[in-house]
């Protein structure tokens, strides 16, 4: 399992500086709060171990304050080690919330934890500045943000699950699964129909098969050999 300060590490290096976008120790606090919150919400697991804090200020890892807190309000540079290996599921995870809340600033990210009951419950009681270690729990974080869990914003591969899982539920009727067998089959040919039209021999040899047929034929044709080639070259 990584842990909070390889999570920050993404964010770190995501910031476009050289268009003038900077990252506070705030900031940052409130992304990877966020990347455990969509960790919990989509892979009912933690990105990592370390607990979060409900801090005067909105949610807190205490590992992530005291590596950074020297930066106070000040811009992080960027950092000078390489980012730690991901897998693909946190990619997604850190990829969705970087989306989410990467335009946002660390007042407005602040605001929007102190609105949410994670951190509100934790804090339960305090007096507005006391300060506090109180830890906010995964499972707060998990059931309050999976109630606004779209769909629609999930990464790449989770919709490619879904729809996966979608069409194997509609095979599971044979009435369904004959008609989306006969529009795969329609698919099919049509796509063969246009690799053969794209043969540069494809138009004489036709043309020149539709001219023996109509020479052959015992009956009078509806047109003659010249309007069938015209009428092929313009298909």
């Amino acid at each position: 399992m990584k842990s909070a300060l390889d999570i920050a590490q993404y964010f770190l290096h995501r910031v476009d500086r050289e268009a003038g976008d900077t990252i506070s120790a705030l900031k940052l606090q409130k992304l990877v709060y966020y990347a455990q919150v969509w960790s919990m919400v989509l892979r009912s697991q933690p990105l990592f171990p370390q607990p979060i804090e409900a801090w005067r200020f909105g949610p807190v890892v205490r590992d992530l304050w005291d590596t950074y807190k020297a930066y106070r309000y000040k811009a992080i540079p960027i950092p000078n080690n390489p980012l730690p290996p991901l897998d693909t599921s946190e990619l997604e995870i850190l990829d969705f919330v970087w989306g989410r809340y990467g335009e946002l600033s660390a007042h407005q990210l602040s605001e929007l934890t102190h609105s949410e009951p994670p951190w509100q419950v934790a804090r339960d009681g305090l007096d507005t500045d006391e300060a506090s270690d109180r830890i906010i729990p995964l499972d707060e974080m998990k059931t309050f943000h999976a109630a606004e869990s779209p769909w629609g914003e999930l990464a790449p591969q989770k919709q490619k699950i879904w729809e996966a899982i979608v069409y194997q539920l509609l095979c599971q009727s044979e009435s369904t699964k004959t008609v989306l067998d006969t529009s795969m089959e329609s698919l099919k040919n049509a796509l063969l129909d246009a690799i053969e039209r794209s043969h540069p021999d494809y138009t004489p040899t036709m043309a020149n098969a539709l001219t023996e047929a109509i020479e052959t034929s015992d009956k009078t044709p509806a047109m003659d050999a010249d309007e069938f080639r015209d009428c092929l070259t313009a298909q």
